[in-house]
């Protein structure tokens, strides 16, 4: 008797053996070489489209920084007598839709909400501010009497100091951070949530809304200055 329940002890123990050699390539190709496996550490390339999108996001900040620019100083005696939004307007925009389609693409391919690591959080923030200022800029220029002087308006200074701004994150994100932060990774199961969506969203536009009226606001207090001081001389 103590030998038939040996022999069949070995038996189960040499199927459960043999069933465990054969699930472990299952197992290994939804592990760690799955990227959508949540809860591990692979990453994966989303492909030429976020390099498309990158360069259409950096490229559109960088016209519409010197548009900007050249609008609110050199410009500013034209610009006087223009009407309808000035090229800055449609470029912010532009560039806001190009961080838009990047971080759609990778909501796509990673199969969660793109905010998962500094790269994604970065160019989030990117596009809240750039969100904020056309808003701001579309709710100024839209309330703005038809006759009124284009130096008394705030629409230029919210596009001269945004930007910079969304500028300066979009190349830190695209050619200071490393590679291997810039690619798409599962979530890990604290981040598991739909909460990731929800609060993690509010808490970056809130930053957005708050860095751009900062910034905004020191633009306007280093801007009242009298009429005789080198910017307003510069301006006009």
């Amino acid at each position: 008797a103590l030998d038939s329940r040996a022999q069949l002890a070995a038996s189960a123990a040499a199927a459960l053996s043999a069933l465990g050699a054969a699930a472990l390539p299952a197992v290994a190709a939804s592990g760690p070489d799955n990227p959508l496996a949540h809860g591990t550490l692979a990453g994966f390339d989303t492909g030429d489209l976020q390099n498309v999108f990158e360069k259409g996001a950096f490229g559109g900040l960088l016209v519409t920084t010197i548009l900007a620019w050249w609008r609110g100083t050199v410009g500013g005696a034209k610009a006087a007598t223009e009407e309808g939004r000035p090229w800055s307007f449609w470029g912010l925009g532009a560039s806001s839709l190009s961080i838009a389609l990047l971080l759609s693409n990778r909501w796509y391919e990673s199969g969660h909400f793109p905010l998962s690591n500094m790269y994604e959080s970065l160019m989030f923030l990117a596009w809240g501010i750039t969100a904020v200022c056309i808003f701001y800029m579309n709710a100024e220029l839209t309330a703005a009497p038809s006759g009124e002087k284009r130096d008394t308006q705030t629409s230029d200074i919210a596009a001269i100091c945004a930007s910079p701004v969304s500028l300066g994150i979009v190349a830190f994100a695209i050619l200071k951070l490393p590679k291997e932060l810039q690619k798409a990774s599962s979530l890990v199961p604290a981040l598991q949530s739909d909460w990731l969506v929800m609060h993690v969203s509010v808490v970056m536009l809130s930053y957005a809304t708050l860095m751009f009226g900062s910034v905004l606001c020191m633009a306007v207090l280093a801007l009242s200055q009298p009429k005789d001081s080198p910017v307003t001389a510069l301006r006009e």
